[in-house]
């Protein structure tokens, strides 16, 4: 290990994953992203850079050894000695050493980074791929992070304690959850799996914190924060995170009781808490949820999975090169989704695999299979220091290690099913624990870097670097909360109002951040507003132009976005004489651009109530009624509540087209799906007064109203 004064603080590191365990939901939780990414900075400074490495003039660097010698033993008596340290760097110029580790899993850590990073260049999805390249990467950076931080003397000591701490009030936030409300938990998170996954990452180390404990006070202390762990685990009912607990469970043991360890006590004490864990959860509800954990064919969940596994490698097969770009899943998936896929809401694969193949290429996925099969060879390196061919000391730090490294391979193997490193405490523990894994797996060797640069001119820079990376997601955050319908600071919801003040506004995040897609539509459509306002003004076709303008930005920083043909369409209707400007990017007919839209989202009725009303004023009411009645299929997936609304209006809108071609079936079909919603609907009533015995001619599937 390369000697350094001063080993490093490890607390902005509980200080970041304080902030991610929150960054689980929306584009308005950035701002943890970027308070995270503030203290890995200021963590990376002080790990990196050895704190007292640099030779001032006149001071001799105190990590260095000193020259052995006769004339050196005088110096304890106070004689000066001519060949002192501190005479040769008087006239030395100051540097600034860096530590890396000079392993091989760390250069894989540092290509995982630049792969990430590297694909925001040829994302479909620029902005979002950004946020997504800094949490995915929080996996390999934490783990030079920790590794680095270990290997110059870090106590982690006071980490684990805080993450214990962290984790803690979850599971009992999780606990309070299934006790309030029944079912399921998922406490901050957007998924109940990652939720419980956070659990089984702590169940280990609890474990064998008890397995060490020497007086009864921390034994009881011990023994209620692991069952407080399996509770909270169990309450997810997450098929996933359980399975992943009974995996990590006999190899868990079977290391106690190989690293010469006291296992009969505490393997008891695990497995009666696992099972009182799993009987309150299973038998204390009035209704228990245990389809999920039972049932692995025959849920709507599996089939949802499976379906959108299928769209997934279609969305690739797009792209297989360099993939759609990271986090551009959601924007992609309306477009590849089936029939098939009736519950989950589109945001992610259930399958980090899968996803990462889609959207960064082959390349992303196959160093996330070698982090994993690299994974697994140090989890074999612990397994053979745990023998009784090494010292006892050898061994315990051996186990310490084996106890980090299996819930890491539990997150590889729960991505097979599941998001779980695109989940960002997820990520960042992951790392932490690999770090100290490898830590207890033998020395880690330290390079030494000198830079030629001053360390205040190094240090300046550092700090711009920095600056600017949380500045890009401060004010990201900030331009999505400008351009939020849900944010009310005065500030903002008062310029929204206005399609002038929402316009200027907007400009100026586009002048600092291009690339927002939120900021390029509040463009758009704002120069839309603007168009249709002064119509027939002056400034009227000046605003339409200015809109085309923005709409080709808008399709830019998000090709194959729906909205922006959407917005063009409804443009293009009201002002035809854009035509002849819409190409290269759009269509020249209204009809061909808002049927564009409908392809890359079929699910939603919106566009289509556009679409037919365009084709119904252009004479065609025949084909708005085609239009309308393909949708209906989609009705059966999941929707949020505020496109309810759409669907609705869509079924009347097809139950007045039905009516006016004369398709008496059909009409009568559309008033009884009318009448479910909206019993005292006149026309429905009067059709089905004229048409008591019609027949329905469509699917089940077909016929469900929202």
């Amino acid at each position: 290990m390369t000697p350094t004064h001063r080993p490093p603080p490890l607390w902005p590191l509980a200080l970041a994953l304080a902030a991610t365990l929150f960054l689980v939901r929306t584009e308005a939780q950035l701002i943890l992203l970027a308070i995270a990414l503030a203290a890995l900075f200021y963590a990376a400074a002080r790990t990196f850079a050895a704190g007292d490495s640099l030779a001032r003039p006149g001071e001799a660097r105190r990590d260095e050894a000193r020259p052995a010698g006769p004339m050196n033993a005088l110096d304890g008596a106070g004689l000066a000695q001519p060949d002192d340290p501190a005479a040769r760097t008087m006239h030395r110029p100051a540097q600034l050493i860096l530590y890396f580790p000079a392993t091989r899993s760390a250069l894989l850590a540092i290509a995982t980074l630049i792969v990430l990073f590297g694909n925001v260049a040829f994302s479909t999805l620029p902005s979002t791929s950004l946020w997504f390249a800094w949490i995915l990467g929080l996996f390999p950076l934490a783990y030079l992070l920790g590794i680095t931080a270990l290997a110059r003397g870090a106590h982690p000591a006071g980490l684990q304690c805080a993450t214990g701490a962290l984790l803690t009030l979850l599971a009992v936030w999780g606990v309070i959850e299934w006790l309030r409300f029944g079912g399921r938990s998922n406490g901050p998170f957007l998924d109940l799996n990652a939720f419980g996954a956070l659990f089984y990452l702590a169940v280990p180390g609890v474990f064998l914190a008890l397995a060490r404990a020497r007086n009864w006070r921390a034994r009881v202390a011990l023994i209620a924060v692991l069952a407080l762990m399996l509770w909270a685990l169990f309450a997810t009912v997450s098929r996933g995170a359980i399975g992943v607990l009974l995996l990590m469970l006999p190899p868990l043991l079977i290391g106690l009781r190989r690293a010469a360890m006291p296992w009969r006590a505490p393997a008891a004490i695990l497995l009666v808490l696992t099972g009182l864990a799993w009987g309150t959860v299973r038998y204390l509800p009035d209704a228990p949820v245990t389809r999920e954990v039972v049932n692995l064919a025959g849920d709507q969940s599996t089939q949802d999975r499976l379906a959108m596994w299928r769209s997934t490698l279609a969305m690739w097969r797009e792209r297989p090169v360099t993939g759609q770009g990271l986090g551009s899943y959601k924007l992609h998936y309306l477009h590849h989704r089936t029939l098939a896929d009736r519950g989950s809401n589109g945001n992610l694969a259930h399958n980090d695999y899968l996803q990462l193949l889609a959207e960064a290429g082959p390349l992303a996925l196959a160093i996330l299979i070698l982090a994993g099969v690299c994974t697994l060879v140090l989890a074999g390196r612990l397994w053979q220091r745990m023998g009784p061919a090494h010292d006892r000391r050898r061994r315990g730090a051996a186990l310490t290690g084996w106890v980090a490294v299996l819930p890491v391979l539990g997150l590889f193997v729960h991505a097979t099913v599941n998001f779980i490193f695109y989940v960002a405490p997820l990520a960042l523990l992951a790392g932490l624990l690999l770090a100290r894994a490898r830590h207890a797996a033998g020395p880690v060797p330290l390079r030494p870097v000198r830079l030629a640069a001053h360390p205040r001119l190094a240090g300046a820079a550092y700090g711009l670097a920095a600056s600017l990376a949380v500045g890009a997601i401060t004010l990201d955050w900030l331009a999505s909360q400008a351009f939020d319908a849900q944010n009310r600071w005065p500030l903002f919801a008062e310029r929204r109002t206005d399609p002038l003040a929402r316009y200027q506004m907007a400009t100026a995040f586009a002048a600092l951040r291009p690339h927002h897609v939120a900021t390029q539509q509040a463009l758009t459509t704002s120069a839309i507003d603007l168009a249709l306002t002064e119509r027939n003004g002056p400034t009227g076709a000046i605003w339409a132009g200015l809109a085309v303008t923005h709409a080709r930005h808008w399709l830019s920083a998000s090709r194959g976005n729906p909205y922006v043909y959407d917005a063009m369409g409804q443009l293009l209707w009201h002002f035809p004489s854009l035509a002849p400007h819409m190409a290269p990017d759009f269509p020249e007919r209204p009809d061909d651009i808002l049927a564009l839209a409908v392809t890359r989202h079929p699910a939603n009725p919106s566009h289509r109530l556009r679409l037919a009303q365009l084709l119904a004023d252009q004479g065609e009411p025949t084909h708005a009624l085609e239009t309308l009645l393909d949708a209906l299929p989609w009705s059966r997936i999941s929707m949020p509540p505020e496109r309810v609304a759409a669907w609705q209006q869509l079924l009347r809108e097809a139950m007045t087209l039905a009516e006016a071609t004369g398709d008496r079936r059909w009409a009568a079909d559309l008033a009884r799906m009318v009448q479910r919603f909206d019993p005292e609907n006149a026309t429905a009533e009067r059709l089905l007064t004229h048409s008591p015995d019609a027949t329905a001619p469509v699917a089940e599937a077909s016929m469900t109203a929202p």
